[in-house]
């Protein structure tokens, strides 16, 4: 990958971002994946210390489907934005109610952050999935530093 140096972490091969964000291309294969599921791909990644240049967010454009123009943007920390409260004698809280929302990053429980990328739909047939995913930021911004352990497929 351009742009990239490998480094080895507990969980093997990771790859520390020198210039900038590396597209990820990829085929799955079909028998590893459930027939008409959709499944979600997540970046697994950690952060450097100064983390001012990973405050903006990313795009993210599928390159695989030329017909369509599928993008989205995801952060990598999380935006800070004003909590509004309601008046101090109104009890509103349910943490059931907690919305989910995609291209937000997760701490896991490994201490690596997480953050979904794309979905796709699998079909009945027996083909393989390509994964053609470009990721890009705005302007002039490189986010060198950046620690990418890898990609995780999971049923949503």
């Amino acid at each position: 990958m351009y742009g990239m140096g490998s480094m080895c972490t507990k969980f093997g091969e990771a790859f520390q971002c020198i210039f900038r964000i590396p597209n990820i291309i990829s085929n799955i294969q079909s028998h590893l994946v459930s027939s008409q599921t959709t499944y979600a791909c997540y970046l697994v990644y950690k952060l450097p210390k100064d983390q001012s240049e990973f405050q903006a967010p990313i795009l993210v454009e599928d390159q695989g489907d030329f017909n369509s123009n599928r993008h989205r943007y995801i952060f990598l920390v999380s935006p800070q934005t004003p909590v509004i409260r309601p008046k101090a004698d109104q009890n509103t809280h349910n943490p059931l109610n907690k919305p989910k929302f995609k291209g937000l990053p997760q701490e896991r429980n490994d201490g690596w952050m997480e953050v979904q990328i794309w979905e796709f739909l699998t079909a009945t047939t027996t083909e393989t999935i390509p994964v053609c995913l470009a990721l890009g930021t705005r302007g002039d911004k490189m986010l060198s530093g950046l620690i990418i352990e890898g990609v995780e497929f999971r049923p949503i």
